[in-house]
């Protein structure tokens, strides 16, 4: 069986660990901003043997930080040490922001870094309603993530 790091904070979906629990060994690293500064060693024993690391959600700021290469917390310096697995990022934003010039151009670079870039849905559910690029549903992501392991 495939071995996957999810890293991931309050906002992932109800049931979306569970749900990739049922087609790989699932590690989770439950990431805040505030939390002390890990040692390197931590990073490297975590992405050690990882199949694929999946950060989700992804807002436009840790998008920025990836494409960047900013390592100024504990989420961002993860991701400097995943230069050897599979990367899949989810990214979920206000849809202003999502579709911005900065947003884009960061989506791009780390497409080029051969990142795997989860793609939101699109939505306005009214004009001048600032809605989010919101994440697929559960099973749209365990199908995607399905695809890139095998």
């Amino acid at each position: 069986m495939k071995n996957i790091l999810m890293v991931t904070n309050v906002r992932t979906p109800v049931g979306l660990v569970d749900s990739i629990r049922s087609i790989a060994e699932v590690e989770t690293f439950y990431a805040m901003a505030e939390a002390e500064e890990l040692p390197d060693s931590f990073f490297i024993e975590r992405v050690e043997k990882k199949d694929l690391i999946f950060f989700i959600p992804v807002d436009g700021n840790l998008l920025a930080k990836f494409a960047n290469g900013i390592t100024d917390d504990n989420i961002s310096k993860l991701f400097a040490f995943t230069t050897h697995n599979q990367v899949i990022i989810a990214p979920s934003m206000n849809i202003i922001q999502l579709l911005s010039c900065p947003v884009e151009r960061n989506m791009k670079q780390l497409e080029e870094d051969q990142v795997w870039i989860l793609p939101p849905v699109r939505e306005e559910s009214a004009p001048g309603v600032r809605d989010r690029g919101r994440l697929l549903s559960n099973d749209a992501i365990v199908s995607f993530v399905k695809r890139k392991l095998s």
